[in-house]
């Protein structure tokens, strides 16, 4: 059978299939689809309202939001002044802003204020309302990010719209000293507004007459399941319902939107003159499609097979098929083309994603590189480069042990060799000495399609900073342990030490010959210094309970180098302060600061009187951010590094024996940590030593409630 009488069969069979197909099509699916357009016109009108509501809560949470933020409103719920209510709170209040009810209501939950719109002008809420709206609109008493609660509330069966915002001042700033709420009811007559904005019929259902509306029963009925439920009345209307729920998710009303079904009469009246004209057309195209099948269809058809013959003999994705007119053929030919483009754009987007992964690998700071099984660098990042002095390009084709262990083979514990044995991501650590960094090398295998394992890709961290942390950590629990032994080593001395000091004391004052009361008296003295070193340890260990009041720091730093004066002097150590006059007050224990501020000096003064008998003594204060940094800093001979991780260890000591206790600082550190600060010590060999230390600033309202003891440095 010639290609010409294929055409010509099937022009004829789609002619009569087409002309069925307008018959089931005009009595079926066009007619449905108007009617689908019937429902979602009536859903835009659903639409419509609810942005209409959603506009007069918005506009009354406007008015109530600046009522809120109302300076004199903050005033009032901090002060309950009369005068608010009197020039305010009046019975017109209620006309003029549109609303049926208002309470003041304090962060508590109590109620500050409240009135409703009565007959008379305004009544009180009744006590059963106002108990209502704070259980079943509890959201709207919650600060949420200091912003508007707005919802539906059901009072006494009836549908209150109610707006709540938090009570802030003007600037917007709190805290929050409660809540302004609004209600206006929704009543019939607002189903009247509706209706004149929407220009067609909206009506309203409160909940006192579901029970004995069986349309409105029946709309509950089909809401439980959609958020809308829209029905036929007859061939010539058709009816909405929406339920508005409350803030508790129960209905507190209906919408009812009725209307005429102009797309389903509109349709079917055109749907009948459409079928009787696309039937006529039909059958005349069937005999004109005949005639042109062949030259429309048959030569672009022979045209497109010899196009796409050259492409598949040349393999040039560039070259396009004749697609010229608006027929099936033509459509082919198109589809071809787009074909074509679409592997042309697909071989331009692998060389787009080809690209963006070598900028993302070369844009990661981490060291990466990707190895073959022969230990070579197949591909590696820049941070790599970077790390190792070279351009990426240079490293490729290198052994990875040749570049970072410096070898000629593979060290005994490479990690690359552990992958090789069992292919698995395996993770260690180990630390350059060279560029004295904590590094943690990361590896996972690599499996290929086949499942075989084909190289490694390795990742380099530096955890040097995580390092330093974990120690800190260690310091931080050894102090607590040694904390707690040194309560108990102390409580155990201090009992036979009591009775050593007072039998002492005793034989002092007795009639002994001079030599036995030397002996004694070095004893005695022997037990003294015994006695403070315990009571250094009590201290280290907390048992006296610190006394925090508000104080100015620097008071205490000059009342502290108020003891050290002269000692500096007669050593010719010069005092200079950099003090901020303008810092605010902290909450802290006096003693103990001083302790710290007295124990950091001496140990300057140590450190620079046996240096170099001479020395300036610097300390400073300035705030940052929310803390007071406190600086000490001497000119002294500075902390050796072997010497900096033992530094604050109690006992640890670098003084002559009978010169120091090793307590010191540990103590300085153990105290700052109590007062939620920082102690960080910053020392270069010869170039002196500068101990800092961070003290939380205290919020506003723990200041006013801590005892003020200004006095205390005097």
């Amino acid at each position: 059978m010639s290609l010409r009488v294929k055409v010509f069969s099937m022009a004829a069979a789609s002619t009569l299939i087409a002309i069925a197909l307008i018959l089931v099509i005009s009595d079926t699916i066009l007619l449905r689809n108007y009617d689908a357009l019937d429902h979602e016109h009536m859903s835009q009108h659903l639409d419509l309202i609810a942005n209409t509501m959603d506009d007069h809560m918005a506009n009354l949470n406007k008015v109530n939001l600046d009522w809120a933020e109302w300076d004199d409103t903050y005033e009032f719920m901090q002060n309950r002044n009369p005068g608010y209510v009197e020039s305010n709170l009046v019975a017109s209040i209620f006309e003029n802003l549109g609303i049926d009810l208002i309470m003041y209501v304090d962060v508590a939950g109590n109620v500050v204020w409240q009135g409703s719109r009565a007959p008379s002008g305004m009544a009180d809420i009744p006590a059963e309302s106002i108990n209502t709206l704070k259980t079943t609109g509890a959201s709207l008493f919650v600060v949420a990010g200091e912003q508007s609660n707005t919802g539906f509330v059901t009072l006494g069966g009836r549908p209150l719209m109610v707006v709540s915002s938090p009570v802030l001042t003007s600037n917007g700033l709190g805290p929050s000293r409660g809540f302004l709420v609004w209600g206006r009811y929704i009543t019939p007559d607002y189903g009247t507004v509706l209706t004149q904005r929407m220009l067609t019929e909206v009506g309203l259902n409160f909940p006192d007459a579901w029970n004995s509306d069986e349309n409105a029963k029946t709309a509950l009925d089909n809401l439980k399941s959609s958020d809308r439920w829209i029905s036929p009345v007859n061939g010539n209307q058709i009816t909405a319902y929406e339920a508005i729920d409350d803030l508790q998710g129960n209905p507190a009303f209906l919408i009812k939107v009725t209307a005429s079904r102009e797309y389903l009469l509109q349709g079917t009246s055109t749907v009948r003159s459409m079928t009787l004209a696309l039937g006529t057309a039909m059958a005349a195209l069937g005999v004109v499609l005949f005639l042109m099948m062949g030259r429309i269809v048959v030569v672009p058809l022979s045209l497109l097979n010899g196009a796409v013959a050259r492409i598949r003999t040349d393999g040039d994705e560039k070259q396009r098929v004749p697609d010229a007119g608006n027929d099936e053929v033509a459509s082919l030919g198109k589809a071809i083309n787009n074909t074509l483009e679409r592997l042309e754009e697909s071989q331009k987007a692998l060389k787009k994603a080809a690209e963006e992964w070598r900028i993302t690998f070369d844009s990661i700071d981490d060291p990466i590189s990707i190895q073959d099984n022969n230990y070579r660098f197949v591909r590696v990042n820049r941070a790599f480069g970077r790390a190792y002095g070279m351009e990426p390009a240079d490293l490729v084709g290198k052994k990875c042990y040749e570049i970072i262990h410096k070898t000629a083979a593979p060290p005994a514990d490479c990690p690359h060799r552990e992958i090789m044995k069992a292919p698995r991501p395996m993770t260690e650590e180990y630390y350059d000495p060279v560029k004295e960094m904590h590094l943690e090398i990361s590896m996972a295998p690599i499996i290929s399609g086949n499942g075989e394992m084909a190289g490694v890709v390795q990742i380099t961290k530096d955890v040097t900073e995580r390092k330093k942390l974990e120690s800190h950590l260690i310091v931080t629990d050894r102090l607590a342990s040694l904390g707690e032994m040194a309560a108990g080593i102390a409580h155990e001395i201090n009992n036979p030490l009591t009775g050593m000091i007072g039998f002492t004391d005793m034989l002092l004052e007795s009639d002994l010959p001079e030599v036995v009361k030397g002996d004694i008296k070095l004893v005695a003295e022997g037990s003294a210094r015994v006695a403070e070193i315990v009571k250094r340890m009590l201290t280290f260990a907390r048992q006296t309970q610190p006394v925090r009041t508000r104080i100015d720091i620097n008071e205490i730093i000059n009342s502290t180098l108020a003891l050290q004066t002269y000692s500096l002097q007669i050593s010719n150590i010069e005092i200079i302060k950099r003090l901020d006059p303008g810092l605010p007050w902290l909450v802290v224990d006096p003693g103990q600061m001083q302790q710290v501020f007295l124990n950091l000096i001496i140990n300057a003064h140590y450190a620079m009187k046996k240096a170099h008998n001479r020395g300036i003594l610097t300390i400073g204060t300035e705030r940052t951010g929310e803390t007071v940094r406190i600086t000490v800093s001497d000119d002294g001979p500075g902390i050796p590094p072997e010497i900096m991780t033992k530094l604050f260890q109690p006992f640890f000591t670098t003084k002559a024996p009978g010169e120091g206790t090793g307590l010191g600082l540990a103590l300085a550190r153990s105290i700052i940590l109590e007062h939620a600060g920082t102690l960080n010590v910053k020392s270069e060999p010869g170039e002196g030593a500068t101990f800092v230390i961070e003290l939380p600033i205290i919020a506003k309202e723990d200041l006013a409630a801590a005892p003020d003891d200004s006095n205390v440095a005097d």
